[in-house]
């Protein structure tokens, strides 16, 4: 087991794994998960007091909330991003440190915030010693999981996306089929304000970023495991190679935007009956 010990304030030594660092580092996502939760909860606010206007008018604390939420928006968004900085920071680090088996330094592990010191389940299913194959299979089942996480987000975006416009383009067609002229112009400034909210909250773009992602991760996914393949026997395993897909599927995920909680939750029974049937891991979550 590949075990780092620090030395906490008072003085008491704590041992550690990757797998209770990769807690900390999680703990860290969920965070910046919740600010970009209520980045978007603020915007939304924002743009339905913006739609206020279209059927009351403009009143003078209008441009006041709004100029308010927008703020707080972006505010909210700043703290994700910089959560999410600091988990991708963190989980480069335990990764290579599970992989490859070289572990942070003193200096490192203390400017990481540790939150949880257990962890709630081993992470990977390889039984291989630290070093390039082990490094490869952990980087295939990533992989994996993210190319079927970021595939589903980017199928239920690309849905919600084209049943908000067919809803729209229907309820505009009903008013002008309806005949009520001027009587049907406040549903009409309802479905524009609808379609401008989507709009706003970019769907099609983050549809396109998790898209991007998952065909990312599947190319990471079939290069690690021709790597792995291609040198299972070799004991000349370029760690180079290795260590530069590593890089690679690193540089694709932090660029990538966060998996929510409720959906990793609601597809992670499937998923790991999925991987249990292609790898045959010993991976217990």
């Amino acid at each position: 087991m590949l075990t780092v010990l620090l030395r906490a304030a008072e003085g008491v030594q704590v041992t550690l794994t990757p797998d209770q660092m990769r807690a900390s580092a999680q703990d860290l996502f969920l965070s910046a998960k919740r600010f970009y939760a209520w980045s978007l909860i603020v915007k939304g606010a924002g743009f339905l007091a913006g739609a206020v206007t279209a059927f009351t008018g403009t009143s003078w604390w209008i441009p006041v909330v709004l100029l308010a939420l927008t703020t707080a928006s972006d505010v909210f968004q700043m703290a994700s991003d910089t959560r999410k900085g600091k988990a991708e920071d963190f989980t480069r680090r335990v990764e290579f440190w599970d992989g490859f088996g070289w572990p942070p330094s003193d200096r490192e592990l203390r400017q990481l915030p540790l939150t949880r010191t257990r962890p709630d389940a081993l992470y990977f299913a390889s039984d291989q010693q630290s070093g390039p194959v082990r490094a490869m299979e952990n980087l295939e089942e990533q992989a994996w999981w993210s190319r079927e996480l970021y595939g589903r987000m980017a199928a239920l975006l690309l849905g919600a996306f084209f049943l908000m416009v067919i809803a729209a383009v229907v309820v505009l067609l009903l008013v002008s089929l309806s005949g009520q002229g001027s009587n049907g112009q406040p549903g009409v400034k309802l479905v524009i304000a609808g379609l401008n909210v989507v709009l706003s909250f970019g769907l099609w773009r983050l549809h396109a970023s998790y898209q991007k992602a998952a065909q990312a991760a599947s190319q990471v996914e079939q290069a690690a495991d021709s790597l792995k393949r291609k040198y299972a026997s070799d004991p000349n395993f370029p760690e180079v190679e290795a260590v530069r897909l590593y890089h690679s599927y690193q540089l694709a995920r932090a660029s990538a935007p966060l998996i929510p909680d409720t959906i990793y939750h609601f597809f992670r029974a499937e998923l790991n009956r999925r991987w249990d049937h292609r790898a045959e891991p010993t991976r217990t979550t």
